[in-house]
């Protein structure tokens, strides 16, 4: 049974995923396909995220900040998918999400590097954690890193 006040947020489960990746890979692939179906979204090449489930029929919060109506796309989802289609390899959302970036987030590319006009900081941490986090994630699913330095 559900604790008191618990809501299925696409924004967490995401990051989950990341993290259940490190200790378990197939459970997390198993988790990223369910909220893929669940809560991933794809239109003529472009992909987003939804914030709940079509089956949540509870209250709605606030925190997860603004929903576009009808598609219910939801920036904080949308850019948290990104680090589980990273995590798990999914080049084809990727690239997807890639696109709704591209065309709906006015990414800005300028002395500074590339930020995103509809974004914000935590939204932008994310995509370059997501972007970069290979060799790094991949090291620590072989087994950690090196054992020669000094602590």
């Amino acid at each position: 049974m559900p604790r008191s006040g618990w809501r299925p947020e696409g924004s967490s489960i995401w990051m989950v995923i990341h993290c259940l990746d490190a200790l378990d890979r197939a459970y997390a692939a198993d988790q990223y396909r369910r909220a893929r179906a669940e809560l991933g979204r794809t239109f003529l090449g472009f992909g987003w995220a939804i914030e709940w489930p079509a089956s949540w029929q509870g209250p709605r919060d606030v925190d997860s900040g603004p929903i576009i109506p009808v598609i219910e796309v939801s920036a904080g989802a949308s850019g948290m998918a990104f680090l589980g289609a990273a995590t798990v390899g999914d080049t084809d959302d990727l690239q997807a999400l890639h696109r709704t970036i591209d065309f709906a987030a006015f990414p800005i590319r300028d002395a500074f590097g590339l930020r995103c006009a509809a974004s914000n900081q935590v939204g932008d941490a994310v995509l370059l954690y997501a972007s970069v986090m290979g060799p790094l994630w991949d090291r620590l699913r072989a087994g950690g890193g090196s054992h020669d330095a000094a602590p």
